[in-house]
């Protein structure tokens, strides 16, 4: 894993029927948007990811939808990443919170392990992600798309809970690197207030146990 802190900045829909979106989209005023990791944290992890091109742009009744799954997701994410914080008023319980806490992770492994081998999962990638998008690195076989054309993700971004948050963006860049390697990058299009600061708060608590990891190490 590795993080980036901004202080050291360094298949086509074929219906004759398709309307096209109105002019006053619900998602266009994110698309002023171009750097998703601008003045914003981010953190780079492995991920099982699976993107498509979204063929039209996303109706009021799907964004809810999504809004509201992605939210639910994050705050159980959020919960799952918060560890027992030691205390002299509960001292003599604490040692056993661990090990409650040590149980608890393990069941969660083994119930995502069991889950992700009774699912098809996506391939893993090395992801970098922000509360604001991502940068998505292209599998072997995997077309590059255009700027300004609209992804539907599905995005695993917790292991021990094999359920993706489903976001929309919109591709910013897109960019060839050494070795073959191939990425593009979106901003995300429709979040909620709701989502933007729950994953505000999964991107900050990523960055802060990496930090620590450095500190230690």
């Amino acid at each position: 894993m590795k993080i980036t802190d901004p202080d050291n900045t360094d298949k086509p829909n074929d219906s004759v029927d398709h309307v096209e979106p109105d002019t006053t989209s619900l998602i266009s005023a994110d698309t002023a948007l171009t750097d998703p990791f601008d003045s914003c944290l981010d953190y780079t992890d492995e991920m099982a990811l699976h993107w498509s091109l979204s063929p039209v742009e996303p109706c009021a009744t799907d964004l809810d939808q999504f809004n509201k799954a992605n939210e639910s997701l994050l705050k159980v994410t959020n919960l799952l990443g918060d560890h027992v914080v030691e205390s002299e008023e509960f001292a003599e319980l604490m040692p056993e919170l661990a090990r409650l806490d040590q149980k608890l992770n393990l069941i969660l492994e083994l119930q995502s392990l069991l889950l992700r081998q009774s699912l098809s999962m996506p391939e893993t990638r090395l992801v970098r992600l922000s509360a604001r998008g991502m940068d998505i690195p292209l599998l072997e076989g995997e077309f590059m798309p255009a700027d300004h054309q609209i992804v539907a993700i599905d995005a695993f971004i917790q292991h021990e809970l094999p359920k993706p948050l489903k976001l929309i963006g919109e591709v910013v860049d897109c960019n060839t690197l050494g070795e073959g390697e191939r990425r593009f990058t979106v901003c995300f299009l429709g979040l909620s207030p709701g989502v933007e600061d729950w994953l505000e708060k999964f991107v900050f608590r990523h960055h802060r146990r990496i930090v620590a990891r450095q500190r230690t190490s």
